[in-house]
Formats: structure tokens, sequence, C-alpha cells
């Protein structure tokens, strides 16, 4: 709730008068703003999409990782299982709006090497995919790779580009460029790698 210059003079100046008016007046307006929260809340968040959320981390020993809003608006909760050593995180979006099926939720899959201590991307393809709709969801799946990638202590990320459409070449490298990863292309750039040093 935002309050206006003159408003918030005039309160101060309350306060300095009278204490217990001025506190009537805050908790009021901190009502006020609770409740919009709330209505703002759920038009943005189904109570569906929030049910089964709850059904499938309790079904796939998920963890919540964070809630972020993506590029088309929908707030997407980022999972991954519980005591997991970084395998699979996953998008579950909390807007029934049928932008997204709930059941196939996207994902990124790695694998560990623990001795290099790198983790590598198994299905690149997936990821530049789910970005190419205008959603970011791609972009907020790496961003939430690097983090647990770092907070386990990994050196780095990487993964193989097998079969780039030449079509699709530049859409592919300015996805993974954009997310901070270095791309390296064969000459007919059909096939290539993406690596991120932590």
């Amino acid at each position: 709730m935002l309050v206006s210059k003159k408003k918030y003079q005039h309160l101060q100046m309350m306060k300095n008068k009278d204490e217990i008016e001025y506190r009537c007046i805050i908790s009021e307006m901190r009502q006020a703003a609770r409740e919009e929260r709330e209505l703002v809340a759920k038009e943005l968040v189904e109570d569906e999409a929030l049910l089964k959320l709850n059904e499938d981390l309790e079904c796939n020993d998920l963890c919540v990782l964070g809630i972020e809003r993506n590029e088309i608006g929908d707030f997407v909760a980022v999972t991954i299982k519980r005591n997991d050593k970084l395998s699979i995180i996953s998008l579950f979006s909390l807007k029934n709006n049928n932008k997204e099926d709930l059941c196939a939720r996207p994902s990124v899959e790695v694998t560990s090497n623990l001795l290099n201590r790198e983790l590598k991307i198994e299905d690149t393809h997936l990821i530049e995919i789910l970005d190419r709709n205008g959603s970011g969801n791609g972009t907020i799946l790496l961003d939430y790779l690097k983090k647990e990638a770092k907070r386990n202590r990994f050196i780095s990320i990487n993964g193989s580009l097998g079969n780039v459409n030449q079509k699709n070449y530049n859409d592919v490298e300015k996805f993974y460029e954009n997310n901070d990863f270095d791309v390296s292309l064969s000459k007919d750039q059909t096939s290539g790698s993406i690596k991120f040093i932590l």
C-alpha cells in the first residue's frame, strides 16, 4: 500500500500529538494492505493449483526452492527432491490457466561428476524450447540451477548441444549467452557445447 508524502507528513504530525489515534490509523492501514495483498494473491495464484502443488510435494518428496514470476506474469514454484544432491529442478505453475499443463512440469535434469565438481545438463534442447514461448521458464530453471550448484560447491555446469537445427542456431546461442554460458558450436553449426563457470 502506497502512502503519499502529504499523508505521511500528516501521520507524523499526528504521531507527535496523539499516539493512540496514530496507532489506530496505522493499524487500519496495515489491515487494508493485508487485505489488498490477499486479494492480489487470489487473483494471481489459483487455490486448485496450490492444492495440486501440495499433493505433488507430498507424493514425490519435493520441497520448494523459491517462487518466481515468469515473463508472461504467472507465478511458478521451483521444486527439487528433498535431500537431493541436485538431479532434477522443476517448475510448477501456480496459475491454472492452461498456458502450462500442471502435470507436465518443465524441468532441468543434471548429472554430477563429484570428482571434477561438474554438473552436466542432460537435455539442453528442452530448456531452450521453454523460453521460445516468451515465458522465461528456461531462464528461471537455469538461475536456480546455478544457485544450487554454487550452494553445493560445484565449479562448473556444462552440456552438449546435439542436433541443433541450423535455422535455430542463433536462438540457441543467444539464449545461453543471455544466461552467461559460453557457447561453442561446430563449423556446420549443428552441434556444440555450453559451459558456465561458477
